[in-house]
């Protein structure tokens, strides 16, 4: 009973959403594959990895000007505005 309600906590943050009736089914075989490895926590978070509503989920785009970081190949994290440059040869208008 414990390791299914971790589960599901796990999920409903994961999803970004609550449980609803349909995501049951994959709380269960996520619960039922994490007994082969006695309930270990690694194999929760790779059972809900895995799981087809995570694998569904809608990723949404950031809000305009939002800021978000971008990792350069020295492994530096650099912030980078999300609004686009105007296109080259044009200025921008005041």
């Amino acid at each position: 009973m414990f390791v299914g309600v971790v589960t599901e906590k796990m999920l409903t943050y994961a999803l970004g959403r609550g449980l609803e009736y349909y995501d049951m089914p994959a709380v269960r075989k996520i619960v039922r594959d994490a007994r082969a490895s006695n309930y270990r926590f690694s194999s929760i978070m790779l059972g809900v990895a895995r799981s087809v509503p995570f694998q569904m989920k809608e990723v949404t785009a950031p809000a305009a000007g939002a800021t978000t970081a971008t990792l350069d190949p020295g492994g530096a994290t650099t912030p980078r505005s999300t609004t686009a440059a105007p296109a080259a040869g044009r200025t921008a208008s005041r």
